[in-house]
């Protein structure tokens, strides 16, 4: 009974991968999205590589539902990123944004916002703008405020917020306003309430 149990065990695990790898565009890396035409490019990374800004030809790509900049050293994005309507997922961890980038509250269809490991301490009420955003990270970030945006924002289902020291009755007043929402904190300490 234990082998038929293992067995169906991993064929499930097996199905469901190849179920997720359906569901998921290829990621191309700069270099090879030059030989590909471009209405098939639905994914792109940039991932390490020392950027301070991004190719202007990258504007040719927007039905792009993908895009990773993470591990660069962006502090804006460029304007021509607000006609990317399909964006769903952009990851701008490790970067060196001292702000959510004000063209990332012009494409509403971003669902997954990545903004780890940043130097962001304040965001805008106006991120509610984002109405299909469902998961939001800014893990490690020195974030003093918490905008009361987040209240009209139901779609919203994940929230990252490790790394930023925050006190029991902050963290308690967040998950009480919010109980639809599941809030990651560290565990609190006796500062910033």
């Amino acid at each position: 009974m234990k082998k038929v149990f293992v067995l169906f065990l991993i064929l499930f695990h097996h199905s469901f991968n190849l179920i997720a790898q359906a569901n998921t565009p290829h990621v191309y890396n700069w270099n090879e999205v030059k030989n590909v035409p471009v209405d098939s490019v639905k994914a792109i990374s940039f991932k390490k590589q020392k950027l301070s800004s991004l190719p202007p030809e990258l504007a040719l790509y927007n039905q792009l539902v993908y895009l990773d900049l993470s591990f660069n050293k962006l502090e804006q994005l460029p304007s021509f990123l607000m006609q990317f309507n399909h964006l769903e997922k952009i990851d701008l961890s490790k970067n060196k944004f001292d702000s959510l980038p004000e063209i990332i509250l012009q494409i509403p269809s971003i669902k997954y916002l990545i903004l780890n490991r940043n130097q962001i301490s304040f965001l805008p009420e106006t991120i509610s703008q984002l109405v299909a955003l469902s998961y939001l990270d800014l893990w490690d970030n020195p974030l003093k405020t918490f905008p009361d945006a987040f209240l009209m924002m139901p779609q919203l289902k994940q929230l990252h917020l490790e790394g930023i020291l925050y006190g029991p009755k902050f963290q308690e007043k967040w998950k009480l306003a919010l109980p639809n929402l599941k809030i990651f904190f560290d565990t609190p300490c006796d500062c910033r309430e």
